[in-house]
């Protein structure tokens, strides 16, 4: 079987499967990472990530600080997330 036919037959595989070039990849989860993250509830609609970096770092380098906004409006929606270095 020739490479060409062999690309069109894993790509009639993907297709039947759902798979796409195009979807987007899922992350790699380190498996420390559950315990590493914090989510956070009921914080002011005025917060910013330095905020919230400046209230935590008290327990620990940390890695990363995600304010959930809403997709199509933008706004903060008072919940984030805290994650530490390993």
């Amino acid at each position: 079987e020739s490479d060409e036919e062999e690309d069109e037959s894993t790509k009639e595989k993907a297709d039947a499967n759902g798979d796409d070039d195009t979807a987007k990849a899922t992350p790699a989860f380190d498996e420390t990472e559950a315990r590493r993250t914090l989510f956070l509830r009921n914080v002011p609609f005025d917060a910013k990530r330095h905020d919230v970096f400046e209230l935590f770092r008290k327990f620990g380098r940390i890695e990363a600080a995600y304010l959930v906004k809403d997709r199509q409006t933008g706004v903060f929606k008072g919940t984030a997330f805290v994650r530490f270095e390993k």
